[in-house]
């Protein structure tokens, strides 16, 4: 599966939350809606960790970890991006520094595929 395609998949799926967080965040308190939407984004980026880990530990059925990577690390831009627009769109000004920080799996999500990238650049290089 192309980077695209996995990134036009994750879209159509986060359109959908789109709309049920827009309801939620006129219905719940500020804070118990930051807590929420967090909350899924930790729980995506948790999906493509393991999604990643499982690249790395070589897993019988993923013969291009290569694509996979690319995959995983477009996916977990965009959800990224999607989360940290969906906040600051429904809380304004409300919003405190901490709330836009990456969560716990993301941030190691993001830490493996950079160190898996930069093995795979190392090992390209020529010079």
């Amino acid at each position: 599966m192309q980077p695209m395609q996995t990134v036009e998949q994750l879209s159509r799926a986060l359109s959908k939350i789109r709309r049920l967080l827009e309801l939620l965040s006129a219905a719940l308190d500020g804070r118990v809606f930051v807590a929420l939407t967090r909350g899924l984004w930790d729980l995506t980026a948790r999906d493509i960790l393991d999604y990643a880990e499982d690249l790395r530990e070589g897993g019988e059925q993923q013969k291009a970890a290569w694509r996979g990577r690319q995959n995983a690390s477009a996916a977990l831009g965009t959800a990224d991006k999607f989360f940290k627009a969906m906040l600051t769109s429904a809380m304004g000004t409300d919003l405190q520094d901490k709330d836009l920080g990456l969560p716990q799996h993301s941030g190691r999500a993001h830490k493996l595929l950079d160190v898996q990238q930069a093995a795979l650049t190392m090992s390209y290089d020529v010079y």
